[in-house]
């Protein structure tokens, strides 16, 4: 999650990681513009909390960009990864990272 456009975990400023001017599959809403990649670091937030900063930052960003979100594994992973398809957004990928940790590539959906 951002507070006032810092990072959650590092108090850094929030920037995207990548951007592209390639039109968004599946996007009708988003052909034609640039999307941004950010990424959120989650990793020791605790239940609900880490699913309350996912939704908070997806609601800050555009229709189409894209948040790779790190967690922890088993409870964290599970319920993030469920509770964003149900609020209308695209689980891209789930992958296991280094030490137990995961990332969730979230493509942003219509709110």
């Amino acid at each position: 999650r951002s507070r006032g456009g810092r990072s959650a975990r590092t108090g850094a400023p929030i920037r995207p990681v990548a951007e592209s001017k390639v039109a968004v599959p599946g996007h009708p809403a988003a052909a034609g513009r640039a999307w941004r990649h950010f990424e959120l670091d989650l990793r020791g937030v605790a239940c609900p909390m880490n699913f309350v900063k996912t939704r908070l930052f997806l609601d800050k960003i555009k229709e189409g960009d894209l948040v790779t979100v790190l967690l922890d594994g088993g409870e964290p992973v599970e319920s993030v990864s469920e509770s964003v398809v149900q609020d209308g957004h695209t689980l891209e990928a789930k992958t296991e990272a280094q030490e137990g940790h995961f990332q969730l590539i979230i493509r942003k959906g219509r709110n």
